[in-house]
């Protein structure tokens, strides 16, 4: 499996897979939202989202990478480069922090599972600034979870 440098964007991903996840409240109704682009053009491909009742901020984050990397791997996407502005998905997959939840536990053993199978990829952190459609996805999906 690759080591990619979170902090160091890849040259030229053919796909930007970025993601990001919410939740109202904590735990709380809670979705996420995955934007597709063209890693050449930064033209939107494909966007969707998804509602998970309740879980947490953390555990949203990594639903939405995990939809992420399913996409790339049905579609046959890479290289690609997975972006999110979740400092502690991007520590915890790198190995740099421990992930000390069951919950998380097995959402990252699932999410390993399926990078493994992505012959060329990349975790990079963005700003929340620019996650900005991601991260609409992910707050309405939340909505759509609490009925809102």
């Amino acid at each position: 499996m690759p080591a990619p440098d979170p902090e160091t964007p890849s040259r030229s991903p053919r796909w930007v897979l970025e993601t990001d996840g919410a939740s109202s409240g904590n735990p709380g109704p809670a979705g996420f939202g995955v934007v597709v682009r063209d890693g050449r053009t930064g033209r939107i491909v494909a966007a969707f989202a998804r509602h998970l009742g309740t879980a947490t901020n953390n555990e949203a984050e990594y639903h939405g990478l995990i939809a992420a990397a399913e996409y790339a791997v049905t579609h046959n996407l890479w290289p690609v480069e997975f972006r999110t502005d979740s400092q502690l998905l991007v520590h915890q997959i790198q190995g740099e922090f421990r992930v000390r939840s069951p919950v998380l536990r097995n959402l990252h053993r699932r999410l390993m599972n399926l990078l493994q199978q992505i012959p060329s990829w990349s975790l990079r952190r963005i700003p929340r600034e620019a996650n900005r459609e991601a991260d609409r996805l992910a707050k309405k999906a939340a909505q759509s979870a609490a009925g809102g």
